[in-house]
Parts: structure tokens; C-alpha cells; sequence
């Protein structure tokens, strides 16, 4: 296991003499290949070796599911990796001091049901760049592509969320009772298998929050109707799914996403009708009147590469970066969004966007003696004269030794 501290590569002068203060804590490298250089050749294993702070690395392979539990812990693929993780994720009992990132994961339950399940967390949890999927046989088993419930801060970040082929009319993401931000997500219902079922939505917040940045919900295709014997009297086709369903006094706030409700199933037969098309929104939901601004930076990289950060916005805007050793996400309806970073968080003033509404800032990764690896939460803070203040996607920034 190899030396860890958490700083960022971008500003690493600034944080050098500033009051972030690096972090130590572990690297343990998973492969399923093993080897030179490798801890474990499982996730599982990892996890029950390692302790709070410590960055889980891994490699390009196959790997079962795993739980994570009452650990601050970041696991990650390695950069270029491809990393399926061939049945579910649960993530639960995490305590107030306590976080959890996923990065770069390809989830898929494999016939086993939900695809992640978290649950009762008080401490934040970060994804990104995960794509996660339900998968099960639709007349016995529950297929949503997560499930949440009772979980106090939860961030997706350019997620596909879903429910695999044939798994049933499941909500791509549901969640009751939880705080949930989205940025430049893709969240799908699973079409119903069995006639006349209405199809599910595609996000489904039965009570909590959520707010949600440039992205797209698709509700699930109905059920067909049927000709039943023995008088072969056809039935309706059932009704799509909406790609937002918003009950139980939830709060929904939503910047420039797309919605669309899924398509009804066909009549059984020509004396019946088809289903009708879901609605994109069912519910009560607040929309900001401002267009959703990205960030994008590559994750992990490796001390002595050369790295660019990309910042997209609206010509004329002011920009600044958070920068934080630790996530903390709070939502801001000043900001119109979730600020990932803490309340002590560095801020660095960038400058104004260009007419091409885009910063490409090109950055050498510095090399720290005697360091193995760095992890920073990173956010792009916008303003302009008409709309005031609004927030990026956050970013996970995680940099590796060389030698990795």
C-alpha cells in the first residue's frame, strides 16, 4: 500500500502555502489479473482492508459487487480502465464524518435485482462517471437501477442510470426521504414486460429533495393490451411512464433538463386503443430560467502529465474555482446548485469567459517527493449581470504516482 495525501494538481502552488492541509491515507490497487504492485485481486478485499481515507485504485477487469459501509473511502478506476462490476452496490450506515466516492464504475446487477442500493447515510456520497443498471427477472424481483432512501447528501455526476432488457416497469432512480443532486445525468425506466402493466418513471422522488442540472429523464414504454379468451375481448394498452414523477410533498428543482414520458403499449386488438404517452413531468417541480454550465477534467491522472480543464459557460461571465480537500455538498438556491466543496473551501478568481463561451486551460501535473496520491472536489462558481450567481457540475480530481 502506497503513501496517500489529498491536494489538487490544478492550483497546487496556491494549495502549497494555503490552509488546505493535506490529508495522508492509503492507495490499494486492485487487480483481477494480480501481479507486481497489486493488493488485491478483488474490491471486496480491498474494502476489508482498508481504513478511513484510503483511495481504492483499480484496474482494468471483471469484479462482483461489493458494500461499502460506515468508511470514508474513494474507489475508482484507473485512468482508460474499463471496470464492470458484474452484480450490485450497496452503500449504507455511513455516519456524519464519514464520505464515500465512486468513479469510473460500470455497475450491473446481472439477473440480481437492484442495481445500487443506498441507504440511512448521513454522510455525503459522490458518483461519477458510473453507469449502473437493474437487471432481474421482472415477475419476481425488484429491478430499479438505485434505490435510495434516507441518505442525507447524494451527487451523480455524468451517470447513466437504468434498468436493463426485459427487467420490468422499474424507476431507473427512486428515492424517498433524501437529499439527491444530478449533473448531466441520463436516468430511464424499464419498459413494462408484462401486458397491461403502466409503465414506471424514469426518476421517482416519493419525498425529500432533488435538484437536477442538465439532464435527461425517459420514462418506461406500457404494457400492450391483450385479447382474453374465452370471448376474445380486447383490452386498452397501459399508459407510459412520465420521465419525472414527483409525489409525497417532495422538493424538485430542475435547470435546464429534458424530460420525456415513455410511450404507451399497443392495443391488444383494432376495437381497442394504445396507451397513452407518459408525461414528461407528473408532480410539482421549480424550474430555473438559466442554461446548465459544465466543467469537465480528466480523472485520475498521473504526477508529470500535462492535463486540461475545460470550463463552459456564457460569454462575458466571471469565473472562479472551488477547490476543497473534502466534499460537503449544500444546495444554494443563490447559486443554483449544489456546492460540492466546503464552506472553507479555497476559491481562485479564473477571469472572464471568452466570446466562444469556454475556458480550455491546459495544466502540468506537479510531482510531490515522498506522495503517492491526491484527491481534491472541484466546482466552477459563474456570474453575469442577468442571472446573478450559478454553479457547475462538481468534479472529483484524483492524482496518481507514476509508479501506479
Amino acid at each position: 500500500m502506497q503513501s496517500c495525501r489529498h491536494i489538487g494538481f490544478v492550483v497546487a502552488a496556491v494549495l502549497a502555502s494555503s490552509t488546505l492541509a493535506p490529508v495522508s491515507a492509503d492507495a490499494i490497487v486492485v487487480d483481477d489479473d494480480g501481479g507486481a504492485g497489486v493488493d488485491h485481486t478483488t474490491i471486496v478485499d480491498a474494502l476489508a482492508a482498508a481504513i478511513d481515507g484510503d483511495l481504492i485504485l483499480v484496474k482494468d477487469g471483471a469484479y462482483s459487487g461489493f458494500a461499502v459501509g460506515d468508511l470514508t473511502v474513494t474507489i475508482t478506476a484507473d485512468a482508460g480502465a474499463t471496470v464492470s462490476v458484474t452484480s450490485g452496490v450497496t452503500v449504507s450506515g455511513l455516519s456524519s464524518t464519514r464520505s464515500v466516492a465512486l468513479y469510473g464504475l460500470d455497475i450491473d446487477a446481472n439477473f440480481g435485482g437492484i442495481g445500487m442500493i443506498l441507504s440511512n447515510n448521513d454522510g455525503p456520497i459522490h458518483i461519477e462517471r458510473c453507469v449502473i443498471a437493474g437487471s432481474g427477472v421482472a415477475v419476481f424481483q425488484i429491478n430499479h437501477g438505485v434505490q435510495m432512501f434516507n441518505c442525507d447528501a447524494v451527487t451523480f455526476v455524468e451517470c447513466g442510470i437504468g434498468v436493463g432488457f426485459d427487467a420490468g416497469a422499474y424507476a431507473g432512480l427512486t428515492t424517498s426521504s433524501s437529499t439527491v443532486c444530478l449533473y448531466e445525468c441520463v436516468i430511464s425506466a424499464g419498459d413494462a414486460f408484462i401486458d397491461q402493466v403502466p409503465g414506471a418513471a424514469g426518476c421517482q422522488v416519493s419525498s425529500g429533495f432533488l435538484f437536477a442540472s442538465g439532464t435527461t429523464f425517459f420514462g418506461g414504454r406500457g404494457g400492450d393490451g391483450i385479447v382474453q379468451a374465452p370471448f376474445m375481448i380486447c383490452t386498452d394498452g397501459s399508459d407510459g411512464g412520465a420521465g419525472l414523477l414527483v409525489t409525497g410533498g417532495a422538493d424538485a428543482r430542475v435547470l435546464d433538463c429534458t424530460f420525456i414520458g415513455g410511450p404507451g403499449g399497443a392495443a391488444g386488438d383494432a376495437g381497442c386503443s394504445p396507451g397513452a404517452t407518459g408525461p414528461g413531468i407528473s408532480g410539482v417541480t421549480t424550474s430555473y430560467a438559466v442554461p446548465a454550465h459544465t466543467y469537465d477534467i480528466p480523472s485520475p491522472v498521473r504526477e508529470g502529465d500535462v492535463a486540461a480543464f475545460t470550463i463552459n459557460g456564457e460569454p462575458g461571465e466571471l469565473v472562479w474555482i472551488f477547490f476543497g480537500v473534502e466534499q460537503d455538498p449544500t444546495f444554494s438556491n443563490k447559486l443554483k446548485g449544489c456546492l460540492s466543496p466546503p464552506g472553507d473551501a479555497l476559491l481562485l478568481f479564473i477571469g472572464t469567459l471568452p466570446a466562444s463561451g469556454q475556458f480550455v486551460l491546459p495544466a502540468s501535473v506537479p510531482i510531490f517527493a515522498g506522495s503517492d496520491c491526491f484527491q481534491l472536489w472541484e466546482q466552477v462558481l459563474y456570474w453575469n449581470s442577468p442571472t446573478k450567481f450559478k454553479l457547475s457540475n462538481p468534479r472529483l480530481s484524483v492524482i496518481l504516482d507514476e509508479t501506479l
